[in-house]
């Protein structure tokens, strides 16, 4: 484990789960039991996403965000990590394929420092990445890692954790289209626990289909 690290997040996961206040509930313990790794550019790119994004509380997510980052691990890539991130840009580029800087650098993070979980909110990048397969290790990335619908899973173990996480996400319904979908943030009464997790492992085992060896369990 590097460094205590128990799971690296991406930018994506860590603005939603700031703007839907709910960093406590996907990564509880953080800052005690829990190290969380996020990128040293996140200090300065999260803050900026989370101005543009017209939340319904900024302000409340730039506070969580900064309590998050005060706790956080912060990964600064060596060159020889980053030259490793820009061959599997170049992978995927070349192969027509979506991938961002980030999602790339923290791959090779997690391989060469050995953080056991990736966790991400970018389904493309997860598909993607089991299709570059064999570039700069990443078959190392096997089972580990987790999309944004396997943390919300393990938040809403009851009805009562699903109409608070509901409230929530629903408060920022335009942030993740798909929660709002499963959290039926555009139809009135209370959403069934039942109708919850059904409409997240609808998205869990389509994106298994494409990533099923790089996708955790």
């Amino acid at each position: 484990m590097a460094s205590g690290v128990a799971l690296a997040a991406d930018n994506d996961i860590v603005i939603k789960a700031v703007a839907y206040r709910l960093s406590p509930d996907f990564w509880p313990g953080h800052g005690t039991t829990l190290t969380i790794g996020l990128l040293g550019t996140s200090r300065y790119v999260i803050p900026q996403r989370l101005k543009r994004a017209r939340l319904a509380d900024c302000a409340a997510a730039l506070a969580e965000f900064n309590s998050l980052l005060a706790v956080a691990h912060t990964f600064e890539p060596s060159e020889t990590e980053v030259a490793m991130a820009a061959d599997i840009e170049a992978a995927a580029q070349a192969a027509g394929l979506p991938l961002d800087n980030g999602e790339s650098l923290l791959s090779v993070l997690v391989i060469e420092r050995g953080v056991p979980v990736f966790e991400t909110g970018d389904k493309r990048a997860i598909s993607t990445l089991e299709q570059l397969r064999g570039v700069a290790g990443l078959e190392r990335l096997d089972g580990r890692l987790r999309c944004l619908e396997q943390v919300v899973w393990r938040v809403v173990g009851s009805q009562q954790e699903v109409l608070r996480v509901a409230t929530a996400i629903c408060r920022e319904k335009e942030i993740d289209t798909a929660l709002a979908i499963c959290f039926q943030c555009h139809s009135p009464g209370e959403v069934p626990h039942a109708a919850v997790l059904d409409g997240l492992r609808s998205y869990i085992e389509d994106l298994r289909k494409h990533a099923p060896r790089l996708l955790a369990s």
